[in-house]
């Protein structure tokens, strides 16, 4: 490989690297913001800026469906470009813990009711034992 071939490799990597960005499932928007920040880093230390408002709607379009709700509120109530990227990071935060306590509480619930259900099953277990034993 040639010294420019060498050179030019790693800034066609990050460029293509932050274009096919997304958040996978269990990743934290803190967690996103750091990748995107570091791969941004890198291709402006090639010589390419990225301006803010790219990165805003880098992370608004790389975030999970869980986010649609939120992410068309920030876009209707903002100009994405103009947002400082802290503050839309703050946001999608306090949007990941609504999210996350949502999960939890569907969770709660759904063993609740197994175990409503399986307490059902028990007593009419333990009342079908009961006519057996007295007619």
């Amino acid at each position: 490989m040639s010294e420019h071939l060498k050179f030019v490799q790693p800034k066609f990597d990050f460029i293509k690297e932050y274009k096919a960005f997304e958040m996978k499932e269990g990743e934290s928007i803190k967690y996103i913001k750091k990748l995107l920040n570091l791969i941004a880093i890198n291709i402006e230390g090639l010589g390419k800026i990225v301006p803010t408002g790219e990165l805003n709607s880098k992370i608004l379009e790389s975030i999970t469906k869980d986010f649609n709700n939120k992410v068309c509120v920030i876009e209707e109530a903002n100009n994405v470009s103009e947002i400082l990227t802290n503050e839309l990071i703050g946001n999608l935060m306090v949007a990941e813990m609504v999210v996350a306590r949502k999960k939890v509480n569907h969770i709660k619930l759904t063993l609740a009711l197994k175990s409503m259900k399986f307490q059902k099953n028990l007593l009419r277990k333990m009342e079908m034992m009961k006519m057996l034993r007295f007619p």
